[in-house]
């Protein structure tokens, strides 16, 4: 099966996790997880197959990044033009939204804008962004919520108990 276009439920071909999962199972990195996710072939758009053919349901399409679910083809489209120009650097779409999020952002934010390759990363910033603007060491956070797996989004002491 080459696309997911007539897929509209989960299909299971062997009982989950089939026998190529349990191969790649067995390698020393992977011997202390737990199957809970599938190890997928392909993703698009709420579906995941598995590398034993199974199809799943994504209830969170793509968790932590964004809910636009897997190989959305405008994002797909954005990012091979963008690939094929290069992909580091500061290029001519940045400096436009920077300056739309200039525009629309309430106070002069010109000079602070920080792009982060996570919401972890996004989050430490702002830890130490809030400590140095306040002189203050400790900021509230709520004990129960996710805020990240860097050190500092991780860290009890940032949160009242």
């Amino acid at each position: 099966m080459n696309d997911f276009r007539n897929f509209t439920s989960p299909k299971i071909v062997v009982e989950p996790p089939g026998p190529k999962v349990r191969k790649l199972m067995k390698l020393d990195l992977l011997k202390s997880m737990r199957y809970t996710q599938p190890i997928m072939e392909k993703a698009k758009g709420i579906f995941i197959k598995d590398l034993d053919g199974n199809i799943f349901i994504d209830l969170i399409s793509g968790r932590c990044v964004t809910n636009i679910g897997y190989s959305h083809p405008k994002l797909v489209k954005a990012l091979k033009t963008q690939v094929e120009k290069g992909t580091h650097g500061l290029t001519e779409h940045r400096l436009k939204l920077n300056e739309k999020l200039s525009e629309i952002t309430p106070g002069d934010f010109k000079k602070r804008i920080f792009y982060a390759q996570s919401g972890s990363v996004t989050n430490d910033f702002g830890i130490k962004t809030a400590r140095w603007s306040t002189k203050r060491p400790y900021i509230v956070a709520f004990a129960g919520a996710y805020h990240g797996t860097t050190y500092g989004a991780l860290s009890r002491a940032l949160a009242c108990p």
